[in-house]
């Protein structure tokens, strides 16, 4: 049955469709799977952090420390 199913939509109208989704299903998987590796290190990361205060005053201090740096630039000494 699933050959005759083949050889249907080989000659089907529908068989470049067919044919361009079976060229778009692997590369595809391989994107969902980078999702999902993305998705789990994210959730990952929450699981690290406390609250969401905390997230908050560590991205305070960085901004912080990136803007007291700009402003403030360290002497450089020539010998």
């Amino acid at each position: 049955m699933e050959v005759e199913q083949n050889k249907e939509e080989n000659v089907g109208p529908y068989c470049e469709l067919v044919t361009a989704l079976r060229r778009v299903k692997q590369p595809l998987a391989g994107v969902l799977a980078t999702h999902d590796q993305f998705v789990l290190q994210n959730i990952s990361i929450m699981n690290d952090v406390k609250s969401l205060k905390t997230v908050r005053r560590l991205a305070e201090r960085a901004k912080d420390a990136e803007h007291g740096s700009q402003q403030n630039p360290q002497p450089t000494f020539s010998a």
